[in-house]
């Protein structure tokens, strides 16, 4: 069985043929292996794979769904238009889980759910704080 991370490496690897991932690959390799190493099981995150790197983005986290849909809007690629998967850990570290393609509206769902307990996490040039 392979690993999430693997996962997304393989992803990435059949998409590069039509245009995907042609720079910024440390978002992949990287930051995106950073954010799964440090996740629980039951995390879960729609990653964006585009044109130039890729979005990890924490699903009922209490970041604001404009760090994934500025991809999947403004940011597009027509040449290699942003693609969604379901990234779901199953064991802490990321090492074990499941990542499945998923449609731009599932996506945008996703990435708008709140945090249980109504955190929400804001972003600036100087870190993230909480509220």
């Amino acid at each position: 069985m392979s690993t999430v991370f693997e996962q997304l490496v393989a992803v990435a690897d059949g998409l590069r043929r039509d245009g995907y991932l042609s720079s910024f690959e440390a978002d992949l390799t990287v930051h995106d292996r950073k954010s799964l190493e440090q996740s629980r099981a039951g995390a879960s995150f729609v990653w964006a794979i585009r044109e130039c790197g890729t979005a990890m983005h924490p699903i009922a986290a209490g970041l604001d769904s404009v760090w994934l849909t500025y991809w999947l809007d403004a940011g597009n690629s027509s040449r290699a238009p942003t693609r969604c998967y379901l990234v779901q850990v199953t064991a802490d570290g990321g090492a074990l889980g499941n990542v499945r393609a998923i449609t731009d509206d599932k996506a945008r769902k996703l990435a708008s759910k709140p945090h249980p307990d109504g955190k929400v996490v804001r972003v600036s040039m100087f870190g993230e704080t909480g509220a």
